[in-house]
C-alpha cells in the first residue's frame, strides 16, 4: 500500500467518525423550563447561536 493510499484511509475513516459521532448529538429542546428557571449572562459575554446550540 502507498503512503497517499494510507493517507487516503485514514482521512475516510476520520470522516466516518466525525460523522458517527453527529448522529449521536441529541437535539435539545429550549424553552421546557419557561418560569422555573432562568439565566443571566455577563454584559461582555459574546457567543453565536450556532456555538450556544453545538451546531
Amino acid at each position: 500500500m502507498t503512503y497517499s493510499a494510507l493517507e487516503e484511509k485514514i482521512r475516510i475513516h476520520q470522516c466516518q467518525t466525525i460523522e458517527a459521532q453527529t448522529k449521536t448529538i441529541q437535539k435539545r429542546k429550549l424553552g421546557s423550563l419557561k418560569g422555573k428557571a432562568s439565566v443571566k449572562f455577563a454584559d461582555d459575554f459574546s457567543i453565536t447561536p450556532e456555538e450556544l446550540l453545538g451546531m
